[in-house]
Formats: structure tokens, sequence, C-alpha cells
């Protein structure tokens, strides 16, 4: 319940349903993403959906007004469970069990969601973009470690992309994954409970693609 909070000109400022009536009902705060032109503040909710914080207003965001889908186990609640911005400014969307898992917020204002039919995990966590604007989830799930997904052309549907990995079909050494980041050579490090893998791939879809372990 405690919200967010921001270091603003050397004084410390809090935001949740006690200094803002705009966040009345939002629990968890769960991730934290900023706009890379506008510095907007995008926040997850786990159990009630996307805050948006301009310095000034916050506009909430769920399954009222959006693409974000109620989770399939709690029928009440909106789970934003990972943020992450693509080179298009466009804000990827983890939506926590849903039925339709993630979305995507564009810079024009409009939504979309997604169920790629080749991945069929909805337990998303972290998303990561890479340099290829490819999209990398965490899979909650014991089935899977990470998902990763290509839109491809945004008004195509037919050549969206999806490949999971998980410790059978790659170096993952478990499909218990905790993080995710790129170095600045664009290779992504993931942490598991049991070591580090690195995918070095030029092309994350290719099936030599399966990491190496560190």
């Amino acid at each position: 319940e405690d919200g967010f909070f921001a270091l603003l000109d050397g004084s410390w400022y809090t935001y949740n349903r006690n200094t803002r009536s705009e966040l009345a009902g939002l629990f968890d705060f769960y991730d934290l993403a900023i706009h890379p032109e506008t510095g907007d503040i995008y926040v997850a909710s786990f159990l009630d959906g996307l805050a948006v914080f301009d310095r000034e207003q916050i506009t909430v965001y769920n399954d009222t007004n959006s693409t974000l889908n109620k989770a399939g186990v709690d029928s009440s609640r909106t789970r934003v469970s990972g943020l992450a911005f693509d080179q298009n400014n466009d804000l990827w969307i983890s939506n926590h069990y849903a039925d339709r898992p993630f979305s995507v917020f564009r810079a024009d204002g409009t939504w979309k969601s997604f169920q790629p039919s080749a991945c069929n995990e909805n337990e998303l966590l972290q998303v990561l973009v890479d340099r290829n604007n490819y999209k990398w989830f965490v899979v909650g799930s014991s089935t899977s470690g990470i998902m990763l997904f290509d839109e491809g052309d945004p008004e195509d549907d037919s050549d969206d992309r999806c490949r999971l990995f998980s410790s059978n079909n790659s170096n993952l050494p478990s499909n218990k994954v905790n993080c995710m980041v790129m170095d600045l050579d664009g290779d992504i490090w993931v942490g598991t409970e049991q070591g580090v893998v690195v995918f070095e791939c030029g092309d994350p879809f290719a099936a030599i693609c399966i990491g190496s372990l560190r």
C-alpha cells in the first residue's frame, strides 16, 4: 500500500492512495518505467492496473479503459507485472494470468493485446526489449523460463513470432528465472535460481540460440 516515491529537488514525495485520490484501490506497486521522451512515470500495480503520472495528473488504466485483462485466477484483479518501452516509445505490458497476457500501449495512444498461439503461457512477469525490438518475458510458471516475442509488422498479425526457452530446450539450468538485463553489447543476461545464462545470439529465434551458462 506504500505506493511509489520520488526524490525531487532534494525532497522526497510519496504517491499512494492516502496522498492521491486517483490511486484509491491500487496496491502492490510492482514495476516502474519512465517514458524516454516525456519523462512521464508509468507504474504497474499487481492488483489493479497501470498508473500514468505526468508530474501533475495520474491516469489509471485497467480492464475498463484499455486492453488489459482481468486475471483468470482472480477475476477481481487486473494484474500488471512488467513494463518496458521499445524503440518506438511504445510501452509493453505484462498482464499476469490474463487470457491475453500482454499488451502494448502505443505512443499514439492506442492499445493492443496479444495471445500468441505458439506460446501457451500467461504467467508473465518482467519484460525486456532488446536491440532488435524483440520482447523478452520472464515466465512465472514451472514449464518455461523465458518467452520471446516479435511483433513484426504491427499491421500484420500473421507475421508474429513467439519462442519459449526452458531447461529442456536451452542452457537454462532452471525454469525459475528471477531477472533479465541487456548489456552494452546487446546480449541478454538471465538470472536463474541456479546461475546465470547469457544469450549472445544475433538472431534469438535461430535454433542454435540456446544461451551459454556463466
